[in-house]
């Protein structure tokens, strides 16, 4: 107790300079399992002890006089229930949740069930069938690439793996993360580090489609809840381990994790620090200046306060560095050349801070959320000016044009109140929720240029403000089961936000789950959506381009909130036990979309507003357990996703220069075909030992920015991972895995500079071993 004490205070030391974030998201991560436990016959079996177990997590009830039972909060992913009671015997089923749905189970003794929300087995129909997929723990540990947060999110469908590794989802920019329930997003020009190591997740869930009320008033192409660890997870004691890797590209990396369990406190704390000699895309193939460096500390310590009250701390803390690779040649694919030794380098610094309570009612049926939280971001850029004036690219005819130098430093403060309420009852699942928060903002940001025709500096362009803005999210829903083949899920969200440009709008979502037999689901979604961008996104241009003659108006600060129409139609199916899939047709135009640049010659990404976008597209995933525990999953998305028009955040934007400012033109990150496949095969004692094997193809992303139909290649790419999980056949059995990605070295092209993207070329054939001793 006191050694968790220390690690509290320790943390709000920390991340006492932290302020809070600016965006509404939902305060929970939780479903609702219920059910009842009869006889053959029907009686009711008053008495029985049922348990819920999976994810680490043990939860207890009985059932009462009607042989019902409730499970008020449980974590999304698989679980397994059973009942039981001497001399009436038991009765087990396996029931997968999702955040925020509504699983009834009936259960008959002796039999075994077979339940699945994104299925239609068993007795009713509940949760969201369509459009949401879950990670869990063994699938992260046990993938070739599950040391890659991004990685792990972009095997799911919908999701596509677009330049420095950015998850682009359903055709949009901008995804929401989630963090053990509270908002954690990643600022567009934070674009290179991960928001948090998947070696502390427990599991996660991803969001494509089907967004109900709780989310909104940020960009919204996905949410990807991420679940840590919870007391449950944790042995009594003290326990740890210390990992190490070494790899490819002159990598290492090594982890410390300690967890404490005492009585009703539990903590857990991991420290991570990595590097590489192969940071990011690069425009070469044998990337030049690319190494990185990263180290994180998360510290997760939760108090039970009683019987139905818990206290949850939440802290992160993150620091990454990069190189930003060069090219000394010119290429076929790139034009542009920088003198050998430029020196530009990017730092990327984010602090999280929260503190939840919840309360559970007496009747175990409804509970309430308060959580403050805080986060303080910065990104600064470092050139090298002599280096990067001296860096030109070459024009068509074979001319040069000196390119610019450019500095930022750009920081954010926020601070937030997230707060939520939620009641259970017969047939109805009711929440509601209000989240406020401010957001400070300060930049320093510098463009200077040389006069193409005299070779003089221009004056430089600067961006400078100071600002402070505010977002209100205020929430209504209704998980509604009138019957057990229908679910309806029905919620009205109000946004409102102030800033640089201040907008509002009401957003209904309504959902319908309708079985159709045993083994089918129909699904149906409509949404609105409003998005604001962050100030610390918020630039007064997305593109510079002085072309020797100083603006004859100063920009202005124009970028404006996106509004969104979303629509899905999907099928879910339930092949056997272990086996199921969707499909799902989805469709989406945005108006203000807020879309993405790459900031002069450098690789900051920097939004501006497309008029009007649509993306249309078919997904569909297969997802297996098998008896013998191996596991294999599939997903697929063909789709569209195109933009017409140009509508704020843009500066001295030459007329003309892309199709897409007049007609509807292909996104830079539209890729018709993406799939992903996985299959892991587990063996040996308690099943620790495993082989897996991860395939990704996608075409190729379009050559010019918003002009054409003309494309780069498609890829191929297969990775393989062998090892042990640490501490399964025995408490202190140590753990080693091999990773080796890009089985066939294959260093496609991902982009082409194009005067907005600048060349990239994903990274060769890779391998790693990493080490895991539990302590």
């Amino acid at each position: 107790m006191a050694r968790t004490l220390r690690l509290m205070a320790v943390a709000l030391l920390l991340f006492s300079l932290c302020d809070l974030l600016p965006y509404a998201a939902r305060a929970d991560v939780a479903g609702v399992v219920q059910g009842t436990f009869t006889t053959k016959d029907g009686a009711p079996i008053a008495g029985a002890d049922v348990t819920l177990t999976g994810n680490g997590h043990v939860q207890s009830t009985s059932t009462d006089a009607r042989g019902a039972f409730t499970f008020l909060r449980v974590e999304f992913g698989d679980y397994e229930l059973h009942a039981v009671k001497a001399g009436a015997g038991e009765a087990k089923a396996h029931v997968s949740v999702n955040s925020g749905s509504r699983i009834s189970v009936h259960l008959e003794a002796g039999a075994l069930t077979i339940i699945a929300v994104r299925a239609a087995s068993g007795g009713t129909v509940s949760g969201t069938p369509v459009a949401v997929n879950g990670v869990g723990q063994q699938q992260i540990a046990t993938l070739p690439s599950g040391s890659s947060l991004n990685k792990v999110v972009e095997t799911l469908p919908g999701i596509v793996s677009f330049s420095y590794n950015e998850p682009v989802a359903h055709g949009f920019h901008g995804v929401t993360y989630a963090l053990d329930g509270l908002p954690l997003p990643l600022p567009t020009s934070a674009n290179f580090s991960e928001i948090v190591d998947p070696r502390d997740v427990d599991s996660l869930e991803v969001f494509t489609g089907a967004i109900p009320a709780e989310f909104g008033g940020q960009r919204i192409g996905a949410v990807v809840n991420l679940n840590t660890k919870h007391a449950n997870d944790l042995q009594y004691g003290n326990h740890g381990t210390l990992a190490t890797s070494i790899g490819s590209n002159a990598s290492a990396g090594a982890t410390f994790t300690d967890s404490l369990h005492q009585g009703n406190t539990a903590a857990y704390l991991a420290l991570d620090t990595n590097r590489t000699s192969r940071g990011i895309d690069a425009p070469t193939v044998d990337a030049i200046h690319d190494a990185s460096n990263a180290s994180s500390q998360f510290l997760r310590a939760i108090q039970t306060l009683g019987k139905r009250d818990t206290l949850s701390l939440d802290a992160l803390n993150a620091y990454s560095a990069f190189q930003v690779p060069i090219n000394t040649t010119r290429t076929s694919t790139d034009p542009i050349v920088n003198p050998a030794g430029t020196d530009d380098n990017q730092q990327e610094y984010s602090r999280f801070l929260s503190l939840a309570w919840n309360h559970t009612s007496r009747d175990g049926m409804s509970y309430i959320q308060i959580a403050p939280w805080s986060r303080y971001g910065r990104v600064r850029y470092n050139p090298d000016p002599a280096k990067d004036l001296a860096s030109y690219i070459v024009n068509p005819d074979g001319s040069t044009t000196p390119l610019q130098s450019t500095y930022q430093d750009r920081a954010a403060s926020y601070v937030g109140l997230s707060s939520s309420w939620f009641r259970q009852t017969k047939h109805h699942g009711i929440k509601a929720g209000v989240d406020v928060a401010r957001e400070n903002f300060a930049s320093t940001f510098v463009v200077n240029q040389l006069d193409p025709t005299t070779g003089k500096p221009l004056p430089p362009f600067t961006d400078n403000p100071r600002q402070t803005g505010s977002s209100v999210g205020i929430y209504l829903e209704d998980r509604y089961n009138p019957s057990p083949a229908l679910a309806i899920n029905a919620g009205l969200r109000y946004d409102a936000s102030t800033g640089f440009v201040g907008g509002n709008q009401l957003s209904p979502r309504i959902e319908l789950n309708l079985k159709a037999d045993e083994k089918n689901v129909l699904h149906v979604f409509y949404g609105r959506f409003y998005s604001a961008p962050s100030l610390e996104d918020t630039r007064r241009e997305a593109v510079i381009a002085f072309n020797g003659t100083p603006p004859a108006t100063e920009p202005v600060y124009d970028l404006v909130p996106e509004r969104d129409s979303y629509w899905e139609l999907g099928l879910a199916h339930t092949f056997g036990p272990g086996l199921s899939g969707y499909v799902n047709v989805f469709d989406r135009t945005a108006v203000n979309v807020l879309d993405t640049t790459q900031l002069n010659n450098t690789p900051i990404f920097a939004l501006f507003n497309s008029s009007l976008g649509v993306a249309q597209g078919v997904e569909l995933r297969l997802k297996a357990q098998l008896a013998n525990g191996d596991f294999w999953n599939l997903s697929g998305t063909l789709s569209s996703s195109q933009v017409e028009g140009l509508s704020g955040g843009l500066f001295n934007f030459p007329a003309g220069t892309v199709a897409g400012a007049t007609s509807f033109q292909p996104e830079d990150h539209d890729q018709t075909v993406a799939a992903n496949f996985d299959y892991t095969h587990v063996m040996g004692a308690a099943k620790a030992s495993y082989v897996s094997l991860a395939g990704d193809f996608g075409t190729g992303f379009p050559v010019a920015f918003e002009s054409g139909v003309a494309r780069l290649p498609s890829h191929f790419t297969m990775g393989l991972a062998v090892g042990r999980r640490a501490g399964v056949v025995t408490p202190s059995s140590m753990g080693w895995k091999l990773s080796l990605l890009n089985l066939f070295n294959d260093p496609y092209i991902i982009k082409q500079q194009n005067g907005f993207n600048t060349t990239q070329y994903a990274a060769g054939r890779s391998i790693e071993f990493a080490v895991s001793l539990p302590f």
